[in-house]
Parts: structure tokens; C-alpha cells; sequence
């Protein structure tokens, strides 16, 4: 029989075409697990990835594996560990403007992923991918403050 863990890294490796990365999503699927973190995937027309935690404190974390929604199997990896990277980087008020205080959660959850990247020798060797990834998604949050300002 298979764990939950197993079924969910499974999952992720078929739909997500991640065969060669099993062992670090493995590992990657723990960590989340030994935090208290639950993950899922989605399929639905919301192709947004997100990390949120309940009135409980429960954290879960869904990752989008609905197909076209990435620009390459390696994002799927970089988007889980960017909203893992929540976890350890919360919204802080420490600003007025609210766009201000996501565009901070934002750098420091990419900056948590970046550093738990380069302990995996198989996706270090892949940077370019991750920044391109973080630069595209953090481009969103940067043209979201520049309309505002804007108005």
C-alpha cells in the first residue's frame, strides 16, 4: 500500500512529466510533510499555484498541474518550492501598502526557494530555469505596483 506522500510524489511525476526529478521531489514532499504543510495538485480553469494557511494554522500548499500552465516541467518544481517558501516567509506588516507587503512575501518566498535549491546538485545545475521563472513571476507583482501607482 502507498502512503499519501508516495501517491502525492507520484502524482506529481506522471502529470507533472518530472521522472527525473522523483528523488528531489521525494525529498522535497517530506520536508513539506515534517513541517505540518499538506500539498495538492489542481487541475481546475484556477491555474493559480497558492500557499495558505487556515484559521487552525494548517498550511496547504496547491500547485496548478493543469497542462500548458508552465513554460516547462521545471517550473512546476521552482512554483512548489517558491509557495513552500511562504511557509518560512510570511506577509509582515510592515508597510502601509499592501501591494508593498506581497511584493516582499514574494522576494523572500524566492529567496527560501533559491537557497533550498542549491541543496539539490540536480536543480542547482538548472539556475537559469529557476531565475527565469522567479524573474517572470515577480514581473507580475512589480507591474501590479507600477499600475497602482500609476492611478
Amino acid at each position: 500500500m502507498h502512503s499519501k506522500l508516495t501517491t502525492n510524489v507520484n502524482e506529481f511525476v506522471q502529470n507533472g512529466n518530472l521522472t527525473k526529478y522523483e528523488s528531489e521531489l521525494r525529498e522535497i514532499f517530506t520536508d513539506i510533510d515534517i513541517c505540518g504543510c499538506k500539498i495538492s495538485a489542481r487541475y481546475d480553469p484556477d491555474t493559480r499555484s497558492s500557499h495558505s494557511v487556515d484559521e487552525s494554522g494548517n498550511c496547504r500548499i496547491q500547485i496548478s498541474l493543469k497542462k500548458g500552465v508552465h513554460s516547462n516541467e521545471l517550473d512546476i518544481i521552482w512554483i512548489i518550492l517558491h509557495e513552500f517558501g511562504h511557509h518560512f516567509a510570511p506577509i509582515k506588516s510592515e508597510h502601509k501598502n499592501v501591494i508593498d507587503e506581497i511584493i516582499m512575501s514574494e522576494e523572500r518566498a524566492w529567496d527560501w526557494a533559491e537557497k533550498k535549491i542549491m541543496t539539490f546538485d540536480s536543480l542547482s545545475a538548472e539556475f537559469k530555469s529557476f531565475t527565469a521563472c522567479k524573474i517572470r513571476y515577480l514581473n507580475t507583482y512589480y507591474k501590479l505596483k507600477e499600475r497602482s501607482l500609476n492611478e
